[in-house]
């Protein structure tokens, strides 16, 4: 794509050797002019391109050196990057540049002679400063790779520049020079607030535990058989059990009859007794009389049972208890204590507060 670019460069301005007299700067009006000669009004007069024996009068050679020295002042500023500077009897229109002084300007809103006319710097809303530092005054900006230097020890020094910049000074808590003191950051976390509460200090990195006391009582709780811990239960009754027993009351009696030939044959628990009242003869007898033939175990009783009584017994434990809930009664405190608190993972930037210019 070819280039607009000017393939030639103005060195200087035109006719720039020659004096007043001979590159004349057109003056604004014809009338200022005079007769036949170039103004920014009419450029050249009609009477000009006359014929002499018309009446005509030929161009000035110092009118023509004057407007190629005019023309070529603003093409060498334009050329070196220039621009002009604000008059209030020219009309601007949005995205022109102006200088102000030493700052520049554009133009936001049209404004000139012909409508209002506004210097720059005096509406923001007319005219924006190009120049105006992105940081105002109070600003708290972190370094990275910065150093301290200048009036105090204690101004920014840019990475990369080896002379401080007055107007900032480390948020250490010293003067500002200005009669007051800069802001106190080191080893504090900022955090934002109100402006009525900005410059409020506190915080600790100590965290203080107040001394608990708690008093209650445990819920009610009924332990299930599965909750109760295994176990069983074991047991038996004595074995010593060794015994005799005696005939005591006990007795066993009996009684037979016979005549009285077999009377001197009985002996030991059995003994005879003549018992008139069963005197009687037998039928087919001989008619002598009946004997009752007794039985008495205890006229020869002796002995007594085995001593022998060792045994046991099983037993089953019967169960007690109404199954209803329990509860606990706890008391509990603990003392006041200070725990000291770790910051977070940090990267420590150097602050430093812009002072007002």
């Amino acid at each position: 794509m070819a280039t607009n670019y000017p393939p030639y460069m103005l060195y200087s301005l035109l006719a720039a050797e020659l004096g007043d007299d001979e590159a004349v700067i057109p003056p604004r009006l014809a009338q200022e002019a005079g007769t036949g000669r170039f103004s920014q009004e009419k450029g050249w007069q009609m009477v000009t391109q006359l014929p002499l024996g018309e009446g005509g009068i030929p161009p000035k050679r110092a009118d023509f050196n004057g407007v190629l020295k005019l023309l070529s002042s603003y093409l060498l500023w334009f050329q070196q990057g220039g621009i002009m500077k604000y008059s209030a009897v020219l009309d601007y229109e949005p995205g022109n540049e102006v200088f102000q002084g030493s700052q520049k300007f554009r133009c936001l809103v049209a404004n000139g002679p012909s409508t209002t006319a506004v210097a720059p710097g005096s509406d923001k809303t007319v005219w924006k400063n190009m120049d105006a530092p992105s940081v105002i005054a109070g600003q708290i900006t972190p370094f990275y790779n910065c150093r301290l230097g200048g009036s105090d020890g204690r101004r920014l020094i840019p990475w990369g520049e080896s002379v401080a910049d007055e107007r900032y000074v480390l948020c250490d808590g010293g003067t500002d020079g200005l009669g007051g003191n800069v802001p106190n950051l080191m080893d504090k976390f900022l955090l934002p607030s109100t402006v009525a509460q900005a410059g409020q200090t506190g915080g600790s990195l100590k965290l203080s535990i107040p001394g608990v006391t708690v008093n209650g009582t445990v819920g009610e709780t009924v332990l299930t058989v599965d909750q109760i811990p295994s176990h069983s239960h074991t047991g038996s009754t004595s074995t010593a059990g060794s015994h005799s027993h005696t005939r005591g009351s006990m007795n066993i009696t009996g009684f037979f009859g016979a005549d009285d030939r077999a009377a001197w044959l009985t002996g030991g628990a059995f003994y005879s007794k003549n018992d008139a009242s069963q005197n009687t003869s037998a039928e087919g007898g001989d008619g002598r009389p009946w004997w009752r033939f007794l039985f008495d175990a205890s006229r020869t009783w002796s002995g007594s049972t085995s001593e022998s009584g060792s045994h046991s017994h099983s037993i089953t434990m019967g169960s007690t208890g109404g199954g209803r809930g329990h509860t606990h009664t706890i008391t509990s405190s603990s003392e006041a204590q200070q725990i000291a608190l770790d910051r977070p993972p940090f990267y420590r930037l150097a602050f430093f507060v812009k002072l007002p210019e």
